[in-house]
Formats: C-alpha cells, sequence, structure tokens
C-alpha cells in the first residue's frame, strides 16, 4: 500500500512539475509601464469633441444627414440637427459623467441644452440665441447662454442645480465653464478663472479652466493648477484637462502632455472648423480627436490610458499560483 501511495506522489509531483515548466515557458514577459493607444472610431467623416468619464466616451460624428451624439457604450445617442461645422463648433462639444450625457441641439431657431436622462433643459424660443459650452457631473449641468441687451452681447451661466449663476450686462461674458458635483469654474473675459465656491485665480486671460473636486488646472500661455503651480514654462499650451490630480494639456502645434506619463504617442495636433485636437481625461485615460491615421482627409477618435506600473503577464501570476501550490504540497508530504 505505501509503494502505491508514493508512486501517486511521484506522479502528482510530475505533474506539477510539468505544469510549472510548461506555464514558466510561456509566461511571456510583464507589461511595460506606459501608453496603450485605441482608435475609437474609423470612417471617412468628421469624428470630434471627445468627452470621457471612467472608460465611457462621447463626441460628435456626421451620420449622413447632421451630426449626431455617440458613444463607445450605446451607439448613437441623439441628433443634433446641427450640419454646419461652424455652428457646433461655436455651440461646444457633449460631456459625459457615467452614463449620463448632454449636448447642444439645434431647434430651427436657437441652440438648446439636452440630455439623455433629462431631455430637453432649456426652452429659448427666439432667433440666434445660443445656450452653448456644457458640461456635466452626475445629473448636475452647466452651460453658458448667450444674450443681447440694450448694452450689447453677452454671456452668463446657467444650470440645472442653482439656477442662473452669473448675471452680466451686455458687453461682459463668462464661458467655458467645468463642474465637478456642485462646484463650477469658468472663465471671465479678462478678469481670470472665477468659481462658486469662492476660489479665484487671476486676472488675466487663461483660457479654458477645468476641475475635478476642488482641484482647479488652467492654461495661461503655460499649464496651471491651483494644488501644483505652473507646471511648465516658454509658453504656447492650452486645453487642459483634470481628473483628480492628473493634468493633460496641449503644446500648441505640437503634442499633447501630462503631468504623470509625460507626452502621450500618436497625438497629432489638428484643427478643422473650431475642432482643435481638445483633450479630455479621466483617472490616467485621454481622449481627443486626431487626423485619420489612414490617411483619409478626416477626423478620428482616439483613447490613450497610461499604466504606471509593470503588470505581471497573465502566466505569470499563474506561473505563482502553481509554485505556491507546490511548495504547500510538498510541505505537507514531509509532514506525514
Amino acid at each position: 500500500m505505501s509503494r502505491v501511495l508514493k508512486d501517486q506522489e511521484s506522479t502528482v509531483v510530475r505533474i506539477l512539475i510539468l505544469a510549472f515548466l510548461t506555464v514558466a515557458i510561456h509566461a511571456g514577459r510583464p507589461a511595460e509601464a506606459g501608453w496603450t493607444i485605441t482608435q475609437l472610431t474609423d470612417n471617412s467623416t468628421h469624428d470630434m469633441w471627445p468627452a470621457i468619464s471612467g472608460t465611457n466616451v462621447v463626441w460628435y460624428g456626421w451620420d449622413g444627414s447632421d451630426y449626431a451624439v455617440y458613444s463607445n457604450f450605446a451607439g448613437k445617442l441623439a441628433n443634433t440637427n446641427f450640419t454646419n461645422l461652424n455652428f457646433l463648433g461655436s455651440a461646444g462639444g457633449p460631456a459625459v459623467s457615467g452614463t449620463n450625457v448632454v449636448w447642444v441641439s439645434y431647434d430651427g431657431h436657437d441652440s438648446q441644452i439636452t440630455t439623455n436622462f433629462a431631455g430637453q433643459l432649456t426652452h429659448n424660443n427666439y432667433n440666434n440665441y445660443m445656450a452653448h459650452m456644457p458640461d456635466i457631473s452626475g445629473t448636475n449641468v452647466v452651460w453658458v447662454d448667450w444674450f443681447q441687451d440694450s448694452a450689447g452681447l453677452g454671456f452668463d451661466l446657467n444650470s440645472n442645480f442653482a439656477g442662473r449663476l452669473t448675471t452680466n450686462s451686455g458687453m461682459s461674458y463668462d464661458k467655458t465653464t467645468a463642474i465637478s458635483g456642485t462646484n463650477v469654474v469658468w472663465q471671465a473675459g479678462g478678469d481670470g478663472i472665477h468659481s462658486n465656491f469662492g476660489a479665484y485665480w487671476g486676472p488675466g486671460y487663461y483660457g479654458r479652466a477645468d476641475i475635478s473636486g476642488e482641484n482647479v488646472a488652467w492654461t495661461y500661455g503655460d499649464a496651471f493648477t491651483n494644488f501644483s503651480g505652473q507646471l511648465t514654462s516658454g509658453g504656447n499650451r492650452m486645453n487642459a484637462a483634470i481628473s483628480g490630480t492628473n493634468v493633460a494639456w496641449v503644446e500648441m502645434g505640437g503634442t499633447l502632455e501630462t503631468n504623470f506619463g509625460g507626452s502621450v504617442p500618436g497625438f497629432n495636433y489638428y484643427y478643422y472648423m473650431g475642432s482643435m485636437s481638445d483633450p479630455d481625461i479621466s483617472g490616467m485615460t485621454i481622449v481627443w480627436n486626431g487626423p485619420d491615421m489612414s490617411g483619409e482627409p478626416d477626423q478620428e477618435i482616439y483613447m490613450a490610458t497610461y499604466t504606471s506600473e509593470a503588470v505581471p503577464a497573465p502566466g505569470a501570476v499563474l506561473l505563482a499560483g502553481i509554485g505556491v501550490g507546490l511548495a504547500g504540497w510538498m510541505r505537507r508530504r514531509r509532514a506525514w
């Protein structure tokens, strides 16, 4: 009986050792830290103004009759009724939070703010009125209202959770708003970056600002944040985006840069009818629109994810598991 048990033990050991060696040979090398680039669209029409939340991405794309809202999680979401890229570029791109999406639609007279969870939020009823530049956090939405009074043209900020956030008279403007929770920041003309929670950065023309919690990023020649100060030197930066403390920005005419993974490979600065390769960020994943890599004269949507540490290959994980199991079995065998 003892000999039979020893033969069985010997067979088990041989099997485990063989499995261990087989996996060791095919375990593969660890995935290196760095960027993984994914092209989300591949067609012959323009796709532009992407936004991201987690891994959910939305953008505008041509559907054959007008520019529609598309996503990588639910396909086509809605038609905007915009057929003119100049108007659409002035109106701003869609925004996403989870699976909640907001965009600008056109009713034949005015632009309206529309969502996939609460329908149309604005009901402007006079010609050439623009509700535009929306952003979203949860179900909270902010946008910019264009108006004209006796003093001239102006812009105010509006929302679906606190009503009107700013009140200007003609020839004044607040624009390029962004939201996180109920915290809102906006560009106030040449008067810097304002917020609804008491913070202010200025004066000066600071371009687009973005917010994550109470962390704010913006560009004014260089890239800045309210928690790390000036991130770059030498000027010519634009279109900052932030997620947590991760920041991305565009080097004018050149590269897409970050404060956590350096340059994003495969990025090509591109300007077409108001679309300027604007990035958006969620965690360590960035999206942008750029030239079609196949050489066709259109823009596509790209996504890049940064892995900050080497990740073991699946075979290496299995190898470690087999090794632990074999060592444990051998200890128990000796105890018998």
